[in-house]
């Protein structure tokens, strides 16, 4: 089973970040409902997956997995006002898009372009199934990609040592 993981190197890196998220979450002893099927149909895919999906797959699984922990992405108006008038940044702490006038106020933002925005909704509402067939752009990839790597080392409470290899 998922043979295709242990064949691949790329395919391996993006598994290792699967695990890692899930032993840094788990509890022993504790049923995980819902992150469980995740990591199992994420490692399905990614076990199939072209490399130059594995990425997007990988984060994908990240944003959705965060979601389940408690932490989904705000996309819909600013974390902090809830103004529709988005576009400044990303607040890591918050955990959401955020205005300008509430940029200069929370120092946790990084850049997050509209394209990026919207590549981040795409990923977490796609199943990880349909994730290759988005085709986000490489450029676009590579700043959800930070962006998502950050957020995540930011929350967990340990660190995750594969998250190098989202590049």
């Amino acid at each position: 089973m998922h043979a295709g993981l242990r064949e691949d190197y790329d395919r391996s890196c993006g598994a290792a970040v699967v695990f890692d998220f899930c032993d840094k979450v788990s509890l022993e002893g504790q049923a995980e409902e819902r992150m469980f099927p995740l990591a199992v149909t994420a490692l399905d895919v990614l076990a199939a997956a072209d490399a130059a999906d594995v990425r997007a797959l990988v984060t994908a699984f990240l944003i959705k997995a965060m979601a389940v922990q408690g932490y989904r992405p705000q996309l819909a108006g600013c974390v902090h006002c809830a103004s529709e008038k988005c576009g400044a940044g990303f607040s890591i702490e918050a955990g959401g898009v955020v205005c300008a006038e509430c940029a200069g106020e929370d120092e946790a933002v990084v850049p997050l372009s509209s394209a990026g925005r919207s590549a981040i909704g795409a990923l977490m509402g796609a199943r990880m199934a349909e994730v290759a067939a988005l085709g986000v752009p490489d450029e676009v990839l590579d700043g959800v990609a930070r962006l998502v790597r950050t957020f995540v080392q930011h929350h967990l409470p340990a660190r995750m040592k594969s998250l190098g290899f989202l590049g």
